[in-house]
């Protein structure tokens, strides 16, 4: 692997954390004098912008193979938002460009890591970071209207000169359905890999462990979401079979059922769980080479329906270790299913 393709990778990670922070200090300013009804709609339009919409995005970029342009104008975006007091505005301008950065970031991450998982692990993982820290700090309005974007556009303007673009060598002239000779095994890579996010970003809106009111226990909660999904990637190109995605993510589900009744059995429970991120993603890449951006979406819009139910307080499963171990074991099946369909995608 390149060291510039890692240096470049580690740039994005840095905007990635920069943008989810300032996008989670905008949205949490401006609901704080709204009805929970308006704070319901403006959360479903972002996360709708920011994730959902990433799938269509990533077809455009695809389509005319851009991906410096959607990475650039994403945190520009995110940054104008900052200028408006309509919660509504906000939330569409801050969730396109969060979508933009995403799949712009996102797609060349795909592109640069040679069909290896660390460097999607990287690139994704401070994100969960940023998304925690901007609720905490968004009562302090000079972070969010003057450093925050002035480090995040510095920061952008900087990644532009110091990294050249990149180009997806692979044709994508051919439809995503006739990618190749291994059509139906290839789509039912697709659904199982699209299962498997719905069920683990469903699984994590269950748990309301009362440690989360602590801060310094919450944070070290969010650090295990981030180290899970940055050794994920490591660990997946290390130990790259079957047999440890299922013993991790059996451990997994056996912590995170245990944590009902001691708490503190979470944090090693959701480690492990965030392990299977980058394998998710690089597996898809790996099964459609042609459309880094489409498949990078369909993990984003997979995150967004797991997460619905709860931002419109829908959840029908309460938190107990029915619920838990259901949703674990459905994960661990479609990705076992997934990886063994795919095991000849290198």
């Amino acid at each position: 692997m390149k060291k510039n393709n890692t240096k470049s990778v580690i740039a994005l990670s840095v905007l990635h954390f920069f943008v989810d922070f300032q996008c989670a200090m905008l949205i949490y300013s401006n609901l704080k004098s709204h009805s929970a009804d308006e704070i319901i709609i403006c959360t479903v339009i972002y996360n709708g912008l920011a994730f959902a919409f990433q799938l269509l995005f990533g077809a455009v970029a695809d389509r005319f193979d851009i991906t410096r342009l959607f990475t650039v104008a994403g945190p520009f975006l995110v940054c104008a938002g900052g200028l408006f007091k309509n919660i509504v505005l906000v939330s569409v301008i801050a969730g396109i460009g969060n979508g933009l950065f995403h799949i712009g970031a996102g797609r060349e991450t795909l592109i640069r890591s040679d069909k290896k998982a660390k460097l999607i692990g990287m690139f994704v993982a401070p994100g969960a970071l940023g998304i925690f820290l901007g609720p905490v700090l968004y009562r302090y309005s000079f972070i969010y209207r003057i450093i925050t974007p002035l480090v995040l556009l510095s920061f952008c303007i900087f990644y532009i000169f110091r990294f050249k673009g990149v180009k997806n060598t692979n044709s994508n002239k051919e439809s995503l359905i006739s990618d190749n000779h291994d059509r139906g095994k290839n789509i039912l890579i697709l659904i199982s890999m699209f299962l498997t996010v719905f069920f683990r970003q469903f699984i994590g809106t269950l748990f309301d462990y009362e440690f989360k009111s602590v801060f310094v226990l919450s944070l070290l909660f969010t650090l295990c979401i981030v180290l899970g999904k940055f050794f994920g990637g490591i660990l997946s190109d290390r130990f790259d079979t079957i047999t440890f995605y299922l013993v991790t993510q059996i451990l997994s589900t056996v912590f995170l059922v245990l944590s009902l009744y001691i708490e503190y059995f979470a944090f090693i429970g959701i480690l492990l769980f965030n392990l299977t991120m980058a394998i998710s993603a690089t597996l898809l890449y790996r099964t459609y080479p042609k459309y880094p951006g489409t498949m990078f979406g369909v993990t984003t819009f997979a995150i967004y329906l797991g997460v619905l139910p709860s931002l419109l307080h829908k959840n029908i499963f309460v938190m107990n270790n029915v619920a838990i171990s259901l949703f674990c074991i459905l994960s661990v099946i479609t990705l076992v299913f997934g990886l063994i369909l795919g095991k000849d995608k290198k």
